[in-house]
């Protein structure tokens, strides 16, 4: 059988269920060719790995030579001037969101410094991102970007609730100052 990227429009459960299924036939004896991008499922459902760029073999992995502590993120520099805004684009697995994710979270395993306005700043989690100046729209929204049981109101400000809150309660003129909850 070849699946060619059938997780792509697949809710989590359902991607669950489709691996459950491929798992089954793997233990019948039947052999399936997966396409993704997607790292995560080649640790969770594969037994060798081959790496293709135009349509070229790189690389075969068995999956006792599969290093899931693989660093992603290596040798990116970029650098902004005030007012510019930077876009990473690649295909799922070509490492845009773990590029961003790591600047943004502070991941303790990478290495390299971040610079704004000459001096160098320090990012362990998002809070500190967020104190300079930083923010992320993620790629998975439902999964890391919402909380999908408050209103949209909630969702716009979470990331900025120090101006709004004073001892976890919303301050008057922000009630009042209906632009300061948007």
């Amino acid at each position: 059988m070849v699946l060619d990227e059938p997780t792509n429009a697949l809710s989590r459960a359902d991607v669950d269920k489709l691996f459950q299924s491929v798992k089954k036939m793997k233990e019948n004896g039947k052999s399936i060719i997966f396409v993704t991008h997607k790292l995560d499922e080649i640790f969770r459902l594969t037994d060798r790995v081959t790496i293709l760029r135009d349509g070229e073999t790189i690389r075969t992995y068995e999956k006792k030579d599969y290093d899931e502590g693989k660093n992603l993120v290596d040798g990116v520099s970029f650098s902004l001037r005030k007012g510019e805004c930077l876009g990473l684009v690649g295909l799922v697995g070509a490492g845009r969101t773990e590029t961003v994710t790591a600047i943004f979270r502070g991941y303790p395993e990478c290495s390299g410094t971040i610079h704004m306005n000459g001096r160098e700043v320090k990012i362990k989690n998002p809070a500190q991102a967020i104190s300079h100046d930083m923010n992320m729209l993620t790629e998975d929204r439902k999964e890391n970007g919402l909380l999908l049981l408050n209103d949209i109101k909630f969702n716009i400000v979470i990331s900025d609730l120090k101006k709004i809150t004073k001892k976890g309660m919303i301050l008057k003129k922000a009630r009042k100052n209906k632009q300061m909850l948007l």
